[in-house]
């Protein structure tokens, strides 16, 4: 193996360690989580923007394990209590008509 091949694979295995670690992903995505500010029912700009880092979130779910913590009731209260309280309301019976149909 060439000097230039080592340090490809050195290169390729440091990316991996600093941007496909699971688990400095999934803190990652839980830390912008956590800092997400607050959105007020006025706003719709934050509410589609909150609904699209959800959908990555849930994206990311799908190939980060370590992401799976998220489905625990506390985690989904956090993430319901960035949202104003009408937004609260209807999410929750959302998933109260959710449980009765499943």
């Amino acid at each position: 193996m060439s000097h230039t091949d080592q340090a490809y694979i050195a290169a390729r295995k440091l990316l991996k360690d600093r941007y496909g670690n699971e688990h400095v992903i999934a803190r990652s995505f839980r830390d912008r989580l956590n800092r997400w500010p607050n959105v007020f029912s006025d706003d719709g700009k934050a509410l589609m923007e909150y609904s699209d880092f959800l959908g990555h979130l849930s994206i990311a779910k799908s190939s980060t394990p370590a992401l799976n913590v998220l489905d625990d009731y506390s985690e989904n209260e956090r993430m319901c209590n960035k949202l104003a309280a009408r937004l609260k309301w209807k999410w929750a019976r959302k998933v109260s008509q959710f449980q009765e149909n499943e």
